[in-house]
């Protein structure tokens, strides 16, 4: 069995508590989408590495292999003053070279921005470590429900012994002086704690709800953060999902004209599409699509057959013939 050395977790470092949250997160996404048929040089989740968090990059050709390579955009610009070569430093494979856009390389983004996710990954975690460590230090003053007023040095030093053996639960304690007890010795003050206390601790989670499920929803996972204290129904429950997919549509959209374009270049049959609970969300809502579809259709059946049935039809009869005889007329 494996011994790990665990230590208490930092609150206060904010920036290593950042970096584990975006961590966290980029574990999730870096599944999103399904690879199929890529090269062995380019691993599925070095491309994906690559798209996500740096935003671009190129595949091309080196040494008759494809790899895919991270670098930046430079050089002189198109009509829309977008740099046309890509410029790629990589000591492993002694790679100094400018290539040149769709022309010896094809240059791919993770969406329409060519942003990536770390700008709107660097959003919330920024936000949910401000929570984290606001419920933190909530917790903490949780325990102190008074003040304490120490006379000297000495008293002072005499309460943090009693403090010290009570968290070790060294319960048994004496009063050395009568000091302690008059007015020129120690004396507690209060403390706003009790049920304001409480009531900050749960806002405080109910923030970080709001934002943990705000940051699923903006990358296409379905998160509740109705802030009702009471149990919802399941259209309540539902209300967000429409604004799901745009921008996981956007990024599978960019990444299917990127391995296009690969396969047109390169002679591969590389394909993508969207993986585990975003590709489960993706049929879900094609269903209900299609079910809706399917009901908008048969009522117009339905009434196209009412009008038929019930429609004027007397232009189609033959006139009446009658047989009572006319005045003059045999």
């Amino acid at each position: 069995m494996v011994n790990f050395d665990f230590k208490l977790y930092d609150f206060k470092d904010k920036d290593k508590a950042l970096f584990n949250l975006i961590s966290d997160m980029f574990k999730i996404t870096l599944d999103m989408f399904d690879w199929e048929n890529l090269p062995s040089t380019i691993p599925e989740r070095e491309l994906e590495i690559l798209l996500q968090m740096r935003g671009s990059c190129i595949v091309a050709d080196h040494k008759g292999s494809l790899y895919a390579l991270g670098g930046n955009l430079g050089g002189d610009c198109d009509a829309y003053y977008i740099p046309k070569y890509y410029i790629v430093a990589n000591p492993w494979l002694k790679l100094n070279k400018t290539f040149e856009r769709d022309v010896d390389c094809v240059f791919g983004v993770n969406d329409k921005m060519w942003e990536g996710l770390v700008p709107l990954m660097e959003r919330y975690g920024s936000l949910s470590l401000e929570t984290d460590l606001s419920i933190y230090m909530a917790v903490i003053l949780e325990r102190l429900h008074s003040l304490l007023r120490c006379g000297n040095d000495s008293e002072k030093v005499a309460f943090e012994t009693l403090i010290n053996r009570l968290v070790k639960g060294e319960f048994a304690s004496a009063i050395v002086s009568d000091t302690w007890l008059t007015s020129e010795g120690m004396n507690t003050l209060p403390f706003a704690g009790g049920d304001h206390a409480n009531k900050t601790i749960t806002e405080l989670i109910e923030l970080r709800q709001y934002t943990r499920a705000s940051w699923f929803n903006d990358l296409g996972l379905q998160a509740n953060y109705n802030m009702k204290r009471e149990a919802i129904n399941s259209q309540e429950g539902q209300l967000n999902e429409d604004g799901l997919l745009p921008l996981v549509e956007s990024m599978l959209e960019c990444r299917q004209e990127f391995a296009d374009k690969i396969n047109d270049m390169f002679g591969t049959s590389i394909s993508v599409d969207l993986s585990g609970a975003w590709k489960a969300r993706q049929t879900e809502f094609d269903a209900s699509i299609k079910q809706m579809e399917d009901i908008i259709n048969d009522k117009e059946d339905t009434n196209d057959i009412g009008n038929t049935a019930g429609g004027d039809t007397t232009k189609d009869r033959e006139p009446e013939r009658s047989d009572t005889a006319v005045d003059g007329v045999e």
